[in-house]
């Protein structure tokens, strides 16, 4: 299930900041707070009410709010998968899906002219914190090609110039 106790701990710590992210103010939205469950549920009900009425603007914030539904559908998934042991390579696709959901919910809210508030980053944070072991190795693979470097390159060391001989040769192209 998890490779660590890290690993374990990890993903505890993000389940706890995910659900308690839900009971605390998440925007700011004109004069008040809404608490994260308000804006799981608006997320989801108000794309899928009548938007015809509304600015275009706010039309599409709304329409893009779903984005959020999508994150907490595809979370609750993942938390599921992992905790039964499920399929690692669902558990990938799910959080590469989370992360991909992210920059449209962000643009609902700045088309919706709401600030996010502390739930909001904690609701991210324990998002990052429960995928981070599907993603990491995305970023080690990338990580990992500079130091496949073959023997023989390593061996070539290519003599450094110092900063006196390098301007010996701008001060001698420059008197040509």
């Amino acid at each position: 299930m998890f490779s660590t106790k890290i690993d374990a701990n990890r993903f505890f710590a993000g389940l706890i900041f995910y659900v308690l992210s839900f009971i605390l103010p998440a925007l700011w939205n004109v004069d008040h707070f809404v608490p994260g469950w308000a804006c799981a549920y608006l997320a989801l009900a108000v794309p899928l009410g009548d938007t015809s009425g509304m600015v275009p603007r706010v039309r599409w914030g709304a329409n893009l709010a779903f984005f959020g539904t999508m994150i907490n559908a595809l979370a609750i998934t993942f938390v599921l998968l992992r905790l039964l042991r499920g399929g690692s390579f669902e558990r990938k696709w799910l959080a590469i899906a989370i992360l991909a959901c992210l920059p449209p919910m962000w643009l609902s809210l700045y088309l919706l002219s709401t600030l996010p508030f502390v739930g909001h980053a904690v609701w991210i944070l324990g998002l990052l914190l429960m995928i981070f072991d599907e993603i990491r190795p995305a970023f080690d693979s990338a990580g990992s090609r500079a130091e496949t470097v073959p023997p023989v390159a390593s061996v070539l060391v290519v003599p450094q110039p110092t900063f006196i001989e390098v301007s010996d040769i701008v001060a001698a192209h420059l008197l040509r």
